[in-house]
Order: structure tokens, then sequence, then C-alpha cells
């Protein structure tokens, strides 16, 4: 994977399973004409995910891609978690809330429930996540490295 934030090859087929997960089908929007997110906005999702990932501590000598992301359901639960705080954030800049005499009333009062759904899904993926930054780490530290005499030799 190139350091271009913009040079992960996403296929559709991922795309597709993101929006599936995420839920985001014209038939489940009843409030809206179509799709919530574009498949423009669910690959920079997945960019800015990957890239989240891979500079997170523990840092690894791998740095994963879409196609060798070591697990489905860290990825599609990073890349939510990142599509619901880019509609968080239209959310809060279009709340608005007036009153007239005795009558109040909130438009576009759906920006604490994104609070609320990211903070759920962060407390469990930063475990998972973490979980999977610590095994890969130590698998790597197990691996075995040719020495300059030309014999493997563990390290461990």
């Amino acid at each position: 994977m190139s350091d271009d934030l913009f040079d992960i090859d996403i296929p559709q087929k991922v795309v597709d399973k993101i929006r599936m997960y995420y839920g985001d089908y014209p038939e489940f929007n009843e409030l809206l004409e179509g799709n919530e997110v574009s498949d423009e906005k669910i690959r920079l999702a997945i960019e800015l995910y990957v890239d989240h990932f891979n500079a997170m501590p523990p840092e690894l000598t791998v740095k994963y891609g879409v196609d060798n992301f070591p697990s489905k359901l860290v990825l599609f639960k990073g890349v939510i978690i990142q599509l619901l705080t880019m509609r968080g954030l239209i959310e809060s800049r279009n709340f608005l809330n007036f009153r007239d005499d005795n009558v109040s009333i909130q438009v576009k009062d759906k920006a604490q429930d994104y609070q609320q759904w990211i903070q759920m899904l962060v407390q469990s993926h930063r475990e998972e996540a973490m979980n999977i930054k610590i095994a890969e780490n130590a698998k790597s530290a197990y691996d075995f490295h040719a020495s300059p005499d030309g014999v493997a030799r563990s390290y461990f």
C-alpha cells in the first residue's frame, strides 16, 4: 500500500458489503429517497479507517489494505464509525431549535443519536482492534529471521 491516502484499491463488492452491513438501501430509508451514503463516501470511510488502523499503536511492520485486512468485522465496524462520524458532523451542523410562544420545534435533532451509536461502537471496536494488533505483533516476534551467516534463527 502506498503512502498516498487515495491510492487504496477498494473493489465495488467491498463497498456493497459495507452498504449491506450499514443497511443503507432505499427500502430501509423511509424518510430519504435512495441511499443515505454514496459509494464515494463509503470509499473515503474505508480509506480513512484503514489509514487509522495502520497508524494506531502498536505499530506493525505490515501495512494493511482492504485485500489483506486481518478481520472483516473490525474493518466493517471501523468503517461504520467513520460513516456515522461523517453523518453526525452534518447533523450537528444543521441542527435547528426554535420556539414561538409555547411551541418549541427542533429540526434535524439526530446528532445525539449518531453520537450514541459512535460511542457504543467505539468501545467494542477499540478492544477488538487492539487485540488484533497485539496478536499480530506477537506473531511477528516469533518469526524466524535469517542471520548474516545464512542460518535461520528464532529470537525466542
